[in-house]
């Protein structure tokens, strides 16, 4: 989910999942479900199911159905980029279904913190953060300001296929009142409706816009904290045909029209999380 490959329609969703347990309140030690289902997937497919947690339309239970250790890290550690987890290449396929009850009034951060606590406790995981330097691009807000409005629906459910539709050659079409982040690349052209979700979500589409390479490290520094519908069209010249070139304007033009952002060149600091180790069997429930 978050190395980024733009195909005909591509969600992709900001949710934490849940367990089914009682659960009790938050304490002043360590965040953690007080009790939480977690088991080896046995579906044998890769239909994975992710849903519920705070800011959803289910915020008491966090879920996660035949989903790879590796997604689940990714979304526990708030969606960074590929390119900022280093794990071993086994955390990819092995699949898990998680179940946990989120104690009322758990924000995003601590249902975060929850999850990895959860992590820790049922896999052994053990893990660090090292800090790089790369070239790259600083994300600011342009000189005429934010062109992005703050969404209206806070908590909004998360949309799945059934709210899109994929209109030829254009925008894909989003029934109102959901969650997502739904990308069509058409001929060298991406078009993206963008609807209550984070400013990291400008990273992903400035990385597609960008060829799709999760590698280049940019550095957000909006200063934005919100969730915003949006909606931006640009070219991609890298997934583009040479019989039918890419039109409209590229990633840089179009984040600084359309969304009242810049993307500059520059040397990029920042933080990698590397998994040192991890079990491929959890602990029983």
């Amino acid at each position: 989910m978050c190395r980024i490959k733009f195909v005909r329609v591509k969600i992709l969703v900001g949710v934490l999942l849940v367990s089914l347990a009682a659960v009790g309140q938050v304490t002043s030690g360590p965040l953690s479900f007080e009790v939480a289902s977690v088991k080896t997937s046995i579906t044998g497919d890769f239909a994975s199911y992710i849903s519920g947690g705070p800011g959803t339309a289910d915020p008491g239970t966090i879920q996660r159905h035949n989903t790879s250790l590796r997604t689940i890290l990714t979304l526990a550690l708030g969606m960074i980029p590929d390119s900022r987890l280093e794990t071993p290449r086994w955390i990819y396929t092995y699949r898990y279904d998680i179940i946990a009850k989120v104690p009322t009034g758990t924000t995003k951060e601590q249902a975060n913190e929850m999850t990895l606590n959860l992590l820790k406790e049922r896999f052994h995981l053990k893990l660090h953060h090292e800090m790089r330097e790369a070239n790259g691009y600083d994300l600011t807000i342009a000189k005429g300001g934010l062109k992005v409005k703050e969404t209206a629906y806070q908590d909004a459910p998360v949309g799945s296929t059934s709210v899109i539709k994929n209109v030829e050659n254009n925008f894909p079409e989003v029934e109102p009142g959901f969650t997502v982040l739904a990308a069509r690349l058409y001929n060298g052209r991406l078009f993206a409706v963008v609807r209550n979700q984070p400013a990291s979500s400008f990273i992903y589409l400035a990385l597609g816009g960008l060829g799709g390479d999760s590698s280049i490290q940019i550095a957000d520094k909006t200063g934005l904290t919100g969730y915003y519908d949006y909606t931006v069209q640009m070219g991609v010249p890298s997934r583009a045909s040479a019989s039918d070139p890419p039109g409209g304007p590229d990633v840089f033009e179009a984040f600084e029209k359309q969304l009242g952002l810049k993307l500059q060149k520059a040397r990029v600091v920042f933080d990698v999380v590397v998994v040192d180790s991890a079990d491929k069997v959890p602990t029983e429930n």
